[in-house]
């Protein structure tokens, strides 16, 4: 008897010896206007040759990016030979896979797996090249793997922060610094794909920091790489405090960026002044959706609004504002001297930090005491300087309403 086809026998598999919860078909929402990347796993099991790579399919991949990839114990996920990404989730603990970033915290993620080993489209995706590099020393913390698919091309995936303090802390050192380790290590990275996948188009992308380091990679990268890049997918990361190459203005490099954000965005428009970006509609509020499994889908792309919140616009321009009037010396001395705070409390993930929050944070704000009056000083000096940006742009916000209903006033 014929072996069954192993990638379309997918879910057979991890229903019997897979540590996915039992794959029971969940209904799909009623109404089109309610789905989600989930649900657009559940209804899309066209091929890739069928239907072309779009940027729900990027969004995924740039979430499973995010699994534990070190517990892969039975392949060389590390070296250029691809693995089935089937066999990841088949025989690696999945509690243990998702432990290290936001996926633990959601309650449907289980769900968005199921969807996914039960999906067509993405039955013979494959990973490589897994790189994994984090040091407290240098304030580093870089993750990034490689999917390839028949039809796909070769995805090239970085990896958002992973909750560990130390990510933190360099994500913020965005904003004063022109280059953070991890963007050179994206860049090194891209090349060492290019070098191992000699032949098609490269695709880039990646979710929260994975995005910025995606856009940095492919501004900086050698122009024989860059010119296989078809394109670039920055999914609510962080922009530039400079242009980190003149290859980023150019219109083709604007071309090939597709930089989407949710409407509530906080993190994605941070340093953002470009108009080459999409809002893209959310189930969830606020910072939560910031979480990819809440973007609401439409057929083969996002479901889009036309502008951003208007809460979040306010909160971005003020940060904005505030960044860019801060001197580098002040955003360093005033980063440095948070993340020093929290480290003393010795939690390494911010987890650990809200187990026990209240005591943690008692225990910053004592340690605010023991600094010396430079930097306790810095500190007030900077928040001083927060407080007066926020209570200018409510005072321009607030007159600005009210000439639009009275007009004349405030003129």
């Amino acid at each position: 008897m014929e072996e069954p086809n192993r990638a379309h026998n997918s879910a057979y598999e991890l229903m019997c010896y897979g540590s996915l919860p039992a794959l029971i078909p969940p209904e799909p929402p009623a109404r089109p206007e309610e789905r989600t990347m989930t649900d657009y796993l559940r209804f899309q099991q066209a091929s890739f040759e069928e239907i072309p790579f779009n940027p729900v399919d990027s969004l995924i991949l740039s979430s499973l990016v995010y699994l534990d990839y070190e517990l892969v114990d039975f392949a060389p996920v590390h070296r250029a030979d691809p693995i089935p990404i089937i066999d990841v989730l088949r025989f690696c603990d999945f509690d243990e896979l998702i432990a290290r970033c936001w996926m633990k915290n959601c309650d449907d993620i289980s769900e968005f797996f199921n969807a996914f080993a039960r999906n067509r489209r993405f039955a013979k995706l494959c990973v490589c090249l897994y790189a994994n590099e984090q040091s407290e020393n240098i304030d580093k913390q870089f993750s990034a793997i490689t999917f390839v698919a028949p039809g796909m091309g070769t995805y090239v995936a970085f990896s958002g922060t992973d909750g560990s303090v130390v990510g933190w802390k360099e994500d913020f050192a965005l904003s004063y610094k022109d280059v953070i380790p991890s963007q050179r290590s994206a860049q090194a990275y891209l090349s060492g794909v290019a070098s191992c996948f000699t032949e098609g188009v490269l695709l880039v992308g990646g979710h929260s920091k994975g995005g910025n380091l995606a856009e940095f990679a492919a501004a900086t990268i050698h122009k024989d790489v860059y010119e296989r890049v078809g394109a670039i997918f920055n999914h609510d990361g962080p922009n530039f405090l400079n242009p980190p190459s003149p290859r980023y203005l150019s219109t083709e490099y604007q071309g090939k960026r597709h930089k989407y954000v949710p409407e509530s965005s906080i993190f994605g428009m941070i340093l953002e002044d470009s108009t080459h970006l999409r809002y893209v509609a959310s189930n969830a509020v606020s910072f939560f959706q910031h979480r990819p499994v809440t973007w609401l889908v439409k057929d083969d792309d996002f479901q889009y609004c036309d502008d951003q919140s208007q809460s979040a616009q306010f909160f971005d321009e003020a940060l904005d504002a505030w960044l860019r009037s801060c001197t580098t010396e002040q955003r360093d001395a005033f980063l440095g001297a948070i993340f020093e705070l929290v480290e003393e409390t010795d939690c390494h993930t911010f987890a650990e930090f809200q187990r026990k929050l209240p005591q943690n944070l008692a225990k910053v704000l004592r340690g605010t005491r023991n600094l010396d009056k430079q930097t306790r000083d810095a500190l007030t000096q900077t928040f001083s300087h927060l407080g007066r940006v926020l209570k200018m742009m409510t005072a321009e916000r607030l007159q600005g309403a009210v000439g639009r209903l009275l007009p004349g006033v405030g003129q």
